[in-house]
């Protein structure tokens, strides 16, 4: 299992981005991923207000050369 977390925070506005995935490894060379991300944030200044939150299933395939 892994989680990954990035984030910013500014007086204008903020944005997160986590994700937690389940890692599988059948042979050495193969990896296979399967989890959750979600990306939330936006601005609030005078000339602009907008925020956004979006979530999403991931899945993921990796081979090692």
């Amino acid at each position: 299992m892994s989680f990954d977390l990035d984030g910013t925070a500014a007086p204008q506005g903020r944005a997160f981005d986590f994700s937690a995935t389940v890692n599988y490894r059948p042979v050495p060379r193969l990896t296979l991923s399967a989890g959750y991300r979600t990306i939330e944030g936006g601005a609030d200044v005078d000339s602009v207000f907008a925020f956004a939150w979006l979530n999403a299933v991931v899945a993921r395939l990796g081979v090692r050369f």
